[in-house]
C-alpha cells in the first residue's frame, strides 16, 4: 500500500496544501495581500493576451465556430502540460516573463508562489503541481531561517573584538543612531508602499523604474514642484523601489 490509498486521500492532501498556503498568506499585511492577488492575476492575463495561443483543439471540437477564448483561464491557453496557475507560473519563471519578474521583485517570489497555489483548485489532477510548489516554499523558509541565523551570528562575532578592546559607544550616541536608522527604514517602507500602490493601479503596463520613482516623489513629497528637483529626488529614492 502507498502513502495514499485512494483518490479521497489524494484530494485531502491537495486541500491541506492549499489550506497551508492560505494560512501563510494571512501573515501578509492586508493592503499588500490585495495588491498581491490583483497583480499576480493581472500578470497571467497580460501573458495570455501577449503570448498565448487559442485553447487547444478540444475546445474547437466541441464548438466548430469557436473563435473567442476570453472565457478561458490563462493556464488553459498555455498548451499541453499546463494544468493550473502553478504550472503557468513555472513556465513564466522559466521564460523570464518580465511582468512576473517585476511582481516577484516587489512582493517576493515566495508570496507570488503562494498566491499561485491559492489560485489553484485543490484536485487530484493538480496535486503534483501543489506538492512541487509546497516543497519549494518549505525550502525557501528553511533557507531564510538559516540565513537570518547566520547573519545574527556574524553580527555578534563582529561585536566581540570591539567589546574585548573596550570600545564602546556612548548610550546617547547609540540611541541617536538607532532613532535615525528607524526613521530611515520607515521612509523606505512608505516609499515602497506608494510604489506598490501605483503599480497595482496599472493593470497592463508597469512603469519604468525612473518613471515610477518620479510618480512616487509627486505623491510623497508634493512640496517638490520643480521638475529638476523632482528628478533629483527620484534619483535618490530609486534604489528603494
Amino acid at each position: 500500500m502507498g502513502i495514499f490509498d485512494n483518490d479521497s486521500d489524494l484530494l485531502h492532501e491537495a486541500r491541506v496544501i492549499v489550506k497551508h498556503a492560505k494560512e501563510k498568506l494571512e501573515k501578509v499585511p492586508e493592503d499588500k495581500k490585495d495588491i498581491l492577488r490583483k497583480w499576480v492575476g493581472n500578470v497571467l492575463v497580460i501573458w495570455k493576451h501577449k503570448h498565448s495561443e487559442p485553447p487547444s483543439t478540444r475546445f474547437r471540437f466541441k464548438d466548430p465556430d469557436f473563435d473567442d477564448y476570453e472565457k478561458y483561464a490563462p493556464y488553459e491557453c498555455a498548451g499541453a502540460g499546463i494544468k493550473n496557475p502553478i504550472d503557468l507560473g513555472f513556465l513564466l519563471i522559466k521564460n523570464k516573463f518580465p511582468e512576473l519578474l517585476e511582481c516577484e521583485k516587489y512582493l517576493g517570489w515566495d508570496n507570488v508562489l503562494l498566491q499561485l497555489m491559492v489560485m489553484t483548485e485543490p484536485t487530484v489532477n493538480n496535486l503534483s503541481s501543489l506538492i512541487t510548489a509546497d516543497k519549494l516554499i518549505r525550502e525557501f523558509d528553511f533557507r531564510v531561517e538559516s540565513m537570518v541565523n547566520d547573519q545574527l551570528s556574524g553580527e555578534i562575532k563582529k561585536l566581540i573584538p570591539d567589546y574585548l578592546r573596550g570600545r564602546k559607544q556612548t548610550s546617547d550616541a547609540s540611541e541617536g543612531g538607532k532613532a535615525r536608522a528607524r526613521l530611515f527604514e520607515n521612509e523606505k517602507k512608505v516609499v515602497k508602499d506608494i510604489a506598490l500602490k501605483i503599480i497595482s493601479e496599472r493593470s497592463f503596463r508597469v512603469p519604468s523604474k525612473r518613471e515610477l520613482a518620479s510618480l512616487v516623489v509627486k505623491q510623497r513629497y508634493p512640496h517638490i514642484t520643480e521638475e529638476t528637483e523632482i528628478s533629483k529626488k527620484a534619483d535618490s529614492i530609486r534604489k528603494w523601489i
